[in-house]
């Protein structure tokens, strides 16, 4: 059962005992502005590191592979 927390913000309760859970999840929507910002270089490392797109980060970076 989702419980509000806030107009943006909803709890959700799983479980019986002592393997129940709380989960809090944040909804982004139009009706209350948000703004989320990421640093371009954590996303830099993220292509290379995590989604193995080495080629990509390179051409967003301006490498030419010539160099």
């Amino acid at each position: 059962m989702f419980e509000e927390v806030s107009p943006s913000r909803k709890s959700f309760e799983a479980g019986k005992g002592s393997a129940s859970f709380q989960l809090a999840v944040t909804f982004y929507d139009d009706q209350e502005a948000r703004a989320v910002s990421v640093d371009s270089a954590a996303i830099i490392e993220a292509l290379r590191n995590v989604y193995d797109a080495a080629p990509l980060a390179d051409e967003l970076v301006g490498k030419t592979g010539q160099e």
